[in-house]
């Protein structure tokens, strides 16, 4: 339930309103591929690997804003920076436009073992639509053939809600990877209308 709490506080003689119209602070998981993955792809330079996720596949179907990202990651050398981008998705459900939403992260702190770890990438925020879907993907823009990030899926299990991608010349020339393979992928967020602080002051 939504409540709505009005907090006056005196301070320095004047009189402050907050008034929190809120749902839990807590960024929830919306949608989210975690079958054990088994087998890893590499990203490095103009090779990006993703996948497409529908908002409402197992996750609540309501628009919300992304806040972050999660994927099961490893590396070789020293990749760099590497990069989460959402973007949305042509009639063929591959990536088309600008970039919705982005978050980096220090691929150098990843571990080298091929287990690979989860990790979380802030994103920038961008609101979702409910039943609609998106692509995910990451890419390590500095990283080179003895410098890679990767990223673990499952080739024996399918997400209803979408596909892995990839693309080996950077923003074009996006493909559709095996229809029954899909990546270790989360995505969090928090529902429009979630909490928002207003300050009247001077009353």
């Amino acid at each position: 339930m939504i409540k709505r709490f009005i907090l006056t506080l005196l301070f320095l003689g004047l009189g402050v309103i907050l008034c929190f119209n809120s749902q839990a602070y807590a960024a929830t998981r919306y949608e989210y591929h975690t079958t054990a993955p088994h087998i890893r792809r590499y990203t490095y330079g103009d090779n990006y690997e993703g996948n497409t996720f529908t908002v409402g596949t197992v996750g609540a179907n309501e628009n919300f804003n992304i806040t972050s990202t999660k994927w099961k990651l490893c590396r070789s050398g020293s990749p760099g920076i590497i990069t989460a981008e959402l973007k949305a998705v042509d009639g063929d459900g591959l990536p088309i436009g600008d970039v919705l939403s982005s978050g980096n992260y220090n691929g150098n702190l990843l571990t080298t073992s091929e287990s690979a770890e989860v990790v979380e990438i802030t994103m920038s925020s961008y609101e979702l639509q409910a039943s609609t879907q998106y692509a995910i993907y990451m890419t390590a823009p500095n990283g080179d053939f003895s410098n890679k990030l990767y990223e673990k899926m499952n080739l024996a299990d399918t997400y209803a809600g979408g596909k892995w991608i990839f693309t080996t010349t950077g923003h074009g020339g996006w493909a559709i990877g095996s229809p029954s393979s899909d990546f270790y992928f989360e995505v969090y967020g928090t529902a429009v209308g979630a909490p928002q602080v207003i300050m009247i002051m001077g009353l």
